[in-house]
């Protein structure tokens, strides 16, 4: 006689993903001093709506500033507590469905130079797969030296602009 059983089991649920990327005209590294746009996309590759808010959650590290004039994303709403950025979104994702945009502005300092790494983990009730919530991004801070001009002009003064871009 055969006393043994197999069982399966299949992920039936909400199952929210999270990456992040440089915005548009934003560069892959950043520069510091500088506020850098990322962009972070939360999809819903489950079989199941989300019943609950939506929050991503970046845990900044020191150094690392959080430039609340740049967080936008439609349906998003963010701040900060202590060294935790957090937004939220109350609607609802269903199975496949990804989440408009969240940019999210953030500033290094000289102090994280050569590299940073920030995580973005994204969360919600009855996720049951957290082994894809967390997206972090290892990038270059970029540092250039302050160029300081000293004296004073003498004679006839004229005023010039000049651009610098890097």
């Amino acid at each position: 006689s055969n006393n043994s059983a197999t069982a399966y089991s299949t992920l039936n649920g909400v199952d929210l993903t999270a990456s992040v990327a440089a915005a548009g005209s934003s560069t892959e590294h950043m520069v510091a001093g500088v506020t850098a746009t990322r962009v972070v996309t939360v999809t819903n590759e489950g079989t199941s709506s989300t019943t609950g808010s939506i929050r991503v959650t970046v845990a900044l590290p020191a150094g690392v500033q959080f430039d609340s004039s740049v967080a936008n994303g439609a349906g998003w709403s963010c701040g900060q507590q202590v060294r935790d950025v957090i937004c939220d979104r109350g609607d609802q994702l269903t199975s496949g469905q990804t989440a408009p945009a969240l940019n999210l502005g953030l500033r290094a300092a000289a102090s994280n130079a050569p590299m940073v790494a920030v995580s973005y983990v994204v969360s919600t009730t009855g996720d049951e797969n957290q082994t894809n919530d967390t997206a972090t991004r290892t990038e270059e801070v970029r540092t250039f030296p302050q160029t300081v001009i000293t004296g004073a002009p003498s004679g006839t003064t004229t005023s010039r602009t000049a651009t610098i871009s890097f």
